[in-house]
């Protein structure tokens, strides 16, 4: 998925821009996107992909177009959640190449961090060392300190030991809350549906018989290029919160 620059996103007209945000479901996570410019380029990459799905008669396209999309979105996604956003643009690659491994990871990291307290890092008092050597020589006054400290502490319903949070890191989570909010509303049976999209992408990629692609899915008879469409189209808007 190509980064576009602000020039390029806003060179369409305001009222494109205003329709590509607006074709959005409501109940889009948008904490998911670090910018507009960065919500209205996917918006424009995947009318791209919906129109080119829309008007082919090669179901080989629509999987390996579809395929694209969810494999770009599970890198974005797995980066975004471990904060580490900045390298999606970067030739630095950190993650698995295989899309299956790739999707094992995100719901690995979905389901060990679902369990875990909170991560109130943003909230914690951070001092530097030199400081906090600075305030170790006036004891009186550091302990005043530690008063002040445990006292914020219980008034925003955080954790009151700083030791704590030291020795066991582990019962805190690491990625963001409103990603993992995010990760909590996907569709009942993501998994499956893309485990079978990348399934007759290894069919689309290595196969001339059309035919299997279909029954990858149990799709047969007149209609079953057009319920080939709408499955993808449909798997696509869930995933994205973009509407086809």
């Amino acid at each position: 998925m190509k980064k576009l620059t602000i020039d390029e996103v806003f060179s369409t007209s305001e009222i494109d821009s205003k329709r590509i945000i607006e074709n959005y479901k409501d109940n889009i996570n948008l904490s998911s996107y670090s910018s507009l410019v960065e919500l209205i380029s996917q918006g424009i990459y995947l009318e791209d992909t919906f129109d080119l799905i829309r008007t082919t008669d090669r179901p080989r396209i629509i999987i390996l177009e579809t395929w694209l999309v969810l494999d770009e979105l599970l890198k974005r996604t797995i980066l975004k959640g471990i904060g580490l956003e900045v390298l999606i643009y970067s030739e630095i690659h950190i993650l698995p190449f295989g899309f299956i491994d790739k999707l094992e990871l995100l719901d690995k990291i979905i389901q060990s961090e679902k369990n875990k307290k909170p991560n109130y890092s943003s909230k914690s008092i951070q001092i530097p060392g030199s400081m906090l050597t600075s305030m170790l020589k006036d004891k009186a006054f550091f302990r005043r300190y530690l008063e002040y400290e445990k006292e914020y502490y219980t008034q925003e319903e955080l954790p009151n030991s700083t030791i704590d949070d030291i020795e066991n890191p582990e019962k805190y989570r690491f990625v963001n809350e409103t990603w993992l909010d995010a990760m909590q509303d996907l569709p009942k049976g993501w998994k499956d549906m893309m485990r079978k999209i990348n399934k007759a992408r290894n069919l689309a990629s290595h196969s001339i018989h059309e035919d299997k692609i279909y029954k990858t899915f149990g799709f047969n008879g007149n209609d079953q290029l057009e319920t080939l469409k709408q499955f993808c189209l449909s798997i696509l808007s869930s995933l994205t919160g973009y509407k086809h």
